[in-house]
């Protein structure tokens, strides 16, 4: 039984890995292309000029003033483990 490969067969099947190989690389490695965002800060803005301000957290967020966790020492004039307090000039 023969057990050589035909040198035709060998460069068929390296053409089809690479042709492969060459494809799955460029549709994941593909570029998006980039679009920026063209207005949608309107409605941001209208509502910080009426409240003042640009994000609200969720309630259910703990505050600094009730998570005493961590941070500085309430000893160094924090609230909670925060310091809130701004520098003296």
């Amino acid at each position: 039984m023969k057990k050589e490969l035909s040198p035709a067969v060998f460069w068929v099947a390296i053409a089809v890995v690479g042709i492969a190989a060459v494809a799955i690389g460029f549709t994941v490695l593909k570029p998006t292309g980039f679009q920026s965002q063209k207005g949608g800060g309107e409605a941001q803005m209208d509502h910080y000029k009426k409240t003042g301000e640009f994000y609200k957290p969720p309630v259910t967020l703990p505050s600094p003033s009730t998570n005493p966790g961590g941070g500085a020492s309430t000893a160094s004039g924090g609230v909670g483990g925060y310091n809130l307090k701004p520098p003296d000039h």
